[in-house]
């Protein structure tokens, strides 16, 4: 169990920490355009997307390991599939407001990309990041496992300074104090 625990924490860490340096670079002169070209963006995607996939595979394969249990309520493991489901579902919302190539990040690539402010994000700002967090918060409750409770929280740490980021260039077209809340905006 340690092993794969390991290992996904690993990729877990890789990815948002790789996207996040994607991001940056981009940010600070363009310099993954200057250096693929036009398939910059393209290069991004299949960087992240690969990530992302490794990192859900892995998270599957935690899932049939031994792990130790935080909880033996059954009425807590259906509230928490309830809350992973309702994440989900946040985080399709999201995904489906701003489209594929906004949600991967296509701003930092592309100039003069306007501010979505429709449907979900007219209430909270990063609905996909906490949709994803209330996936994992979720799946950590319907399990019972420490390992996927641990996972949800290191979730959280990583994606903060990772929607900073994401924040950047949006900062410049609207007037946003904070850089990242999962609470609904006023």
């Amino acid at each position: 169990m340690e092993i794969v625990l390991f290992i996904t924490l690993l990729i877990l860490c890789a990815t948002i920490l790789i996207e996040s340096i994607l991001l940056y670079v981009q940010l600070k002169g363009r310099k993954i355009t200057k250096m693929f070209g036009r398939s910059g963006f393209k290069v991004h995607v299949a960087v992240t997307c690969s990530l992302w996939a490794l990192f859900l595979a892995a998270l599957f394969l935690l899932q049939f390991q031994e792990n130790q249990h935080f909880h033996s309520n059954v009425l807590l493991s259906y509230f928490g599939l309830v809350v992973s489901l309702n994440g989900l579902c946040l985080a399709g919302w999201g995904f489906s407001a701003l489209g594929l190539k906004r949600s991967l990040c296509i701003n930092f690539y592309r100039p003069n990309i306007e501010v979505v402010d429709r449907s979900i994000y007219k209430h909270l700002y990063h609905p996909e990041d906490i949709g994803f967090f209330l996936m994992l918060l979720g799946l950590a409750l319907f399990t019972s496992s420490f390992a996927n409770l641990f996972l949800a929280l290191l979730f959280v740490l990583l994606i903060i300074p990772h929607a900073v980021i994401e924040n950047r260039p949006l900062k410049r077209k609207i007037k946003v104090e904070e850089d990242f809340t999962p609470i609904p905006k006023p």
